[in-house]
């Protein structure tokens, strides 16, 4: 797994490096390749109730408004296993470019979360790069958490279950994207 700043750079700039201030957010970053097209990695992901089969920590995931679908403004309620407690927090979505990335935002015991997940489309594949910031004020668990996130590598983990289950479903994508690209070569060679 590769892990550098590809895509924060390319999506809004320079990652941010969490300082050794108690007050300083938390910052997590990973990014993966996979040779899939946006749009499959989008359906993939946008689809909630698959959150569980590639996230390492999504106990549940649903939509908590009057929406009938992922948009702007939706309230995403997440259920979460973090450190062995399970937490449920209302985030909501506060960048929605699909299939390109997608942002949201939540706030539990007064610790502010920010996740993004962006989508680059790179050689004929996507770099698929997860982004999360925590801040609050004195965020006390903030020591413990980093070593946490560290020790079990969640940002790349999330990836990785991403495109696990990319890998295991492209059967389900693979006959259309095959069928589309016959279509076309049959449309060249027919007007040739």
């Amino acid at each position: 797994m590769q892990l550098s700043t590809t895509c924060a750079r390319e999506v809004r700039g320079k990652a941010s490096e969490a300082g050794e201030s108690r007050l300083a957010p938390l910052h997590f970053y990973a990014e993966l390749y996979v040779e899939h097209s946006p749009e499959v990695v989008w359906s993939l992901f946008s689809d909630l109730t698959k959150w569980t089969k590639w996230s390492p920590i999504c106990r549940g995931c649903r939509l908590n408004d009057e929406q009938s679908q992922l948009q702007l403004g939706s309230v995403l309620e997440v259920s979460f296993a973090i450190m062995g407690v399970t937490l449920t927090v209302p985030s909501r979505v506060v960048r929605f470019d699909p299939p390109t990335s997608i942002s949201w935002r939540g706030q539990k015991f007064g610790i502010k979360a920010s996740h993004t997940y962006s989508f680059i489309p790179r050689n004929g594949g996507t770099l698929l790069c997860n982004e999360e910031t925590f801040s609050g004020a004195g965020f006390p668990l903030k020591r413990l958490m980093t070593a946490w996130f560290r020790m079990t590598k969640l940002s790349g983990k999330s990836l990785a279950g991403l495109r696990r289950e990319l890998d295991n479903t492209r059967s389900l994508y693979a006959p259309r994207e095959r069928l589309l690209t016959s279509a076309n070569l049959f449309h060249e060679q027919s007007t040739r």
